[in-house]
């Protein structure tokens, strides 16, 4: 919802949708769920299989063993600041829900999903940083305080990100409004810094943490608008759920469907019931159903996933 904001605003909700055709990201964020489910772990063969045929972009980095990417690792053609594809944070998104609940696992897991994109250790801090937002807002351990902390000491490095959200947090402390976040973050008398839409996005969240909605709408304020509002989305979806999202943006994306539907101009899927089978589909091979393809969803119905014994009716 959130990178549907940010591509197409306030028009998607009346049928005038402005998105460009099927990103890499979006279309490699699909057929990566698609194999989690498939296979039920991450067979990184199968995700760059998956990134080769989504790569209409020249970010993705095209399959090569790992002997191949290691020889030409000298000869990375990293993104240089302002033509770097942010996008391909939000193709592991499905990594993180897949893998949340256990820290190491989820920390391998994102690097490799990582590796599939070109040597950019920017791309890869982002995708870190992103992937632990989410696990501990599903593990409902994210406290507005301490996230950004405890997702720097996740990071275990100094990098450009670290600095960032460090003034993220001393913005969330001095309780700046946007307009002050963005002077802070976005210099103008220099080049956009790396990683400034994963920092505003946390800033965005974290400043309205309990509101998905106004989170959205003030990241489509910040530049890169379109990644933005997705990794802010993104990390408040997991937080406060689907209903945190207003019943009024469900509705106007339920009445689109077909080509004509936001969705299938960001990510190639034609409706919303199908991205929710898709996510169903998910989260029962992440609670180990044996055969996730065949399993019958009705998405008018919420499911929960417990031990044995432990979920018992009133």
């Amino acid at each position: 919802m959130g990178e549907i904001w940010g591509a197409d605003g306030e028009s998607w909700q009346i049928g005038q949708s402005q998105s460009k055709p099927p990103s890499g990201s979006g279309r490699l964020l699909v057929k990566g769920t698609e194999g989690l489910i498939r296979r039920g772990r991450l067979d990184l063969a199968d995700w760059q299989e998956s990134a080769e045929e989504s790569s209409d972009e020249a970010s993705v980095n095209p399959g090569k063993s790992q002997a191949r990417r290691s020889k030409d690792k000298t000869k990375s053609t990293s993104k240089s600041d302002g033509i770097r594809d942010y996008g391909a944070i939000i193709s592991a998104v499905p990594v993180a829900l897949f893998f949340h609940e256990d820290e190491a696992k989820l920390r391998q897991n994102l690097q490799q999903v990582a590796d599939v994109w070109q040597d950019d250790s920017v791309l890869k801090d982002g995708t870190l940083a992103i992937g632990y937002a989410i696990a501990s807002a599903l593990k409902e351990k994210l406290n507005r305080d301490t996230l950004i902390p405890q997702t720097i000491s996740y990071l275990d490095a100094e990098t450009p990100l670290v600095n960032q959200l460090r003034q993220v947090q001393s913005l969330l402390e001095q309780g700046a409004p946007l307009e002050m976040a963005l002077i802070k973050l976005l210099p103008r008398q220099t080049a956009l810094p790396p990683n400034f839409p994963v920092a505003l996005a946390f800033y965005c969240f974290l400043s309205t943490i309990e509101d998905l909605s106004l989170s959205v709408l003030r990241a489509k304020r910040c530049p890169e608008a379109q990644v933005t509002c997705a990794i802010a989305g993104a990390i408040s979806g997991a937080y406060n759920s689907v209903a945190g999202i207003p019943p009024a943006w469900r509705l106007a994306l339920e009445q689109q469907k077909g080509d004509t539907s936001p969705l299938a101009t960001l990510w190639g899927i034609n409706s919303e019931a199908e991205l929710l089978r898709l996510a169903a589909r998910l989260l029962a091979t992440w609670s180990g159903v044996y055969d996730a393809e065949k399993f019958l969803i009705d998405t008018s119905q919420v499911f929960a996933v417990g031990a044995p014994q432990t979920i018992k009716p009133r």
